[in-house]
């Protein structure tokens, strides 16, 4: 539609048609909703399509008449017969074609023919002379006029199947792209036409089924051979009485989007993977939009948006698939802006929308719901089904005050905040997020240095054998003590670590120095005292985990049996095959294996049985509230009896009470760790407690120690 109706009117039309279309218009409201001055406007376009005719073909006074007569005529056709606006709005219409008739006549009689390609053969009326007798049955001869009327509108490569996944009608833009004439296609099942065809069914049968539209990618099979990649979107076309008339499956010819590549002249401010602007021309948008912010003081809004997860669909499916996931996002992205935005792609999974003028900072979070909306729909790539998500960073202009570096940094900022806050959601920025990051940033540039400069040091909590009431192990916890930030909790920097990798370097030299120093408590106190170290999801995950440990056992002399590895329910679940094969060749070195904080995870039992592991370790959660809350008292007891029935041991955390103990005992739970027992402590207080405790000393002798600060 080349004419707004806001234009339209300006230009003016005669009273009496204004007044017809204002009646209908809040007569139809009521089934139309709030967007029924936009539904009747391209109905009325559809309507002028159907009938040969062109909006801009009519300029003046002429095009709102013509513009309004064919909405009244779509609404004739599409709303009920007994409606008494169906009664009010053919006499509107006819007098909207009164005035239109004279200018339609003579510009009918002048029309020239449309512009086609150099050697296109001219275009043929598919649907009037379908071969396809039984169109005209499934949607009725106005319905089959619309459809037309709205695939001669679109720019875009159109089909329009029947409700069995025939092709009723397709625009030239399809026939050129899939290469074949409109004979050729009309008549027979659209998904043959495509590599995946049982792919394109279940999406249509998704959509027919009520659900929501479908994008794919596909590969079109076209007629000279050549395999195209393509976007599909596929959405469902119903009457106002909500009967199904038609499906249209809209094409995009992702070769389309490699114009950067053609035309060299775009590349300084295109993406050349997505055709989006890249984060330079980005940059430029929000200083000139900063800049009209200034003058006119509108509310504006950049959001940074990142795929959650992105990278586990490179690593497992190929950077072919990943890079096509993106073309789809970015599609999607856009379709989401609605002409109220810019999106770019700012690198790797991450984009960037400016979005201006904004009445109130909640229509960017409206936005943002939409965003995580669409993005959260199925993509089909192939035969391969993904579903993603997406987490979004939004900081609203001129209230977060700064330049273009500012509040790109403040987009990131609140990005951050939603990914820690648990991914796919969104995040306003605020300048307590801003402190929170800095505070980050710190912890990350300190922990580079800090094992070089000897800032790490192990402690060490001890575990307590309830049947023979003797110390038989301690966990190695890692404490960070800097010069700059002072005592840093593991429960600020261990975050840190991970995201930064450093937790790799980190967790290596805890393994090596708790194995040391085990080996030093053997040596000094004659006890065999088993230590048990936590490995990170990036150390199993992305090392060699079974040569580290090889390596720390025969750096240091420390015996396989005195070794035990903890672990996650979430490390051990990501590739539970992976995991398997890890976890047997540690078996095989010697070490033992725990699975750590149970129940607070996956909490999938049938992974227990799969996995070769030595011992449960119940989440302090169940332990704080057992003595109180008989659902936690059931839950350790059905622990308890699960472990024991697949061969294994039950240590639980968090012990700070005597009845915790005494529970704990009664439920036959193997060991247990806390404050009750004992603080973490250094290696030197540990060899101390062994030097002093005599066997069967400890369950008199401890009490009144592990209650010291």
């Amino acid at each position: 539609m080349t004419l707004p109706l806001p234009v339209a009117w300006s230009i003016g039309a005669p009273p009496f048609v204004k007044a017809g279309w204002h009646r209908c218009l809040a007569a139809s409201g009521r089934w139309l909703g709030g967007d029924a001055e936009l539904v009747l406007a391209a109905a009325g376009v559809a309507m002028l399509g159907a009938a040969g005719l062109r909006l801009a073909r009519w300029p003046g006074r002429r095009a709102p008449a013509l513009l309004m007569a064919g909405g009244l005529a779509a609404l004739s056709v599409l709303c009920l017969p007994s409606d008494p606006v169906a009664l009010a709005s053919p006499l509107y219409a006819a007098l909207a074609w009164c005035v239109a008739w004279p200018a339609l006549r003579r510009a009918r009689a002048s029309r020239q023919p449309p512009l086609r390609r150099p050697g296109e053969a001219a275009p043929q009326a598919v649907l009037d002379a379908s071969p396809w007798p039984h169109a005209s049955d499934r949607v009725g001869s106005a319905g089959l006029h619309c459809v037309r009327g709205l695939l001669d509108s679109s720019l875009e490569p159109m089909l329009a199947l029947a409700p069995d996944g025939w092709v009723m009608d397709l625009n030239a833009a399809a026939a050129r792209l899939a290469g074949r004439g409109p004979q050729q296609l009309v008549g027979r099942e659209c998904a043959a036409f495509f590599a995946a065809p049982e792919v394109l069914r279940g999406s249509l049968r998704e959509v027919l089924a009520g659900g929501p539209p479908q994008s794919l990618v596909q590969v079109l099979r076209r007629a000279d051979g050549e395999p195209t990649d393509v976007a599909c979107s596929i959405a469902a076309c119903r009457n106002g009485l909500g009967e199904l008339q038609c499906v249209f499956v809209t094409l995009r010819d992702l070769r389309d989007l490699r114009t950067c590549q053609v035309h060299p002249a775009l590349d300084a401010s295109c993406d050349t993977l997505t055709a989006l602007p890249n984060r330079g021309q980005f940059r430029a948008d929000v200083q000139e939009a900063l800049n009209r912010s200034r003058r006119t003081g509108q509310l504006g809004a950049v959001m940074f948006i990142d795929l959650d997860n992105f990278k586990d669909v490179n690593d497992t499916l190929g950077h072919q698939l990943g890079d096509e996931l993106l073309k789809v996002m970015a599609a999607r992205l856009a379709g989401c802006m609605q002409d109220c935005g810019v999106v770019a792609r700012i690198g790797g999974d991450e984009f960037a929308v400016l979005v201006e003028p904004l009445a109130a900072p909640d229509d960017a979070r409206r936005l943002a719901d939409r965003v995580l909306a669409a993005v959260a729909e199925p993509v089909h790539i192939g035969s391969t089904e993904l579903v993603v998500a997406c987490s979004v960073g939004i900081t609203v202009f001129p209230h977060d005050i700064g330049g273009v570096d500012t509040l790109l940094r403040n987009a990131d900022t609140a990005l951050f905040r939603a990914k820690d806050a648990g991914k796919n959601n969104s995040q306003f920025f605020t300048y307590e997020m801003n402190r929170a990051v800095r505070r980050r940033v710190e912890i990350a540039s300190q922990l580079r240095n800090a094992i070089r400069q000897g800032e790490f040091s192990v402690v060490y909590q001890p575990r307590m054998d309830l049947i023979r009431d003797q110390l038989v192990g301690v966990e190695a916890l890692l404490r960070w003590n800097n010069a700059e930030l002072g005592i840093v909790s593991p429960q600020e920097f261990i975050p840190v670590a991970e995201e930064t990798g450093l937790i790799v370097p980190i967790g290596e030299w805890v393994l090596r120095e708790a194995c040391r120093q085990a080996v030093r408590l053997h040596q000094s106190s004659g006890c065999d005292v088993a230590v048990a170290v936590n490995i990170s999801a990036r150390q199993f995950r992305g090392t060699d985990i079974v040569k580290t440990v090889e390596d720390a056992l025969a750096e240091t002399g420390l015996a396989s049996r005195l070794l035990e590895l903890e672990l996650t329910e979430s490390v051990l679940m990501r590739d539970t095959a992976r995991a398997a094969e890890t976890l047997q060749r540690l078996v095989e070195v010697g070490v033992g294996v725990a699975l750590d904080d149970f129940g607070t995870g996956y909490s999938s039992l049938g992974y227990l049985k799969r996995f070769p592991l030595d011992s449960l370790k119940v989440d302090r959660s169940f332990v704080a509230d057992i003595t109180r809350d008989p659902h936690d008292e059931a839950i350790v007891t059905t622990i308890v009896a699960l472990a024991h029935g697949l061969g294994m041991r039950v240590v639980a955390e968090g012990v700070e009470t005597r009845e915790q103990l005494a529970l704990l005992r009664r439920l036959q739970c193997d060991e247990v760790q806390g404050y009750l027992l004992g603080r973490p402590m250094s290696a030197e207080q540990l060899l101390a407690l062994l030097l002093a405790a005599e066997p069967g000393e400890f369950r008199n002798s401890s009490y009144s120690w592990t209650l010291q600060p």
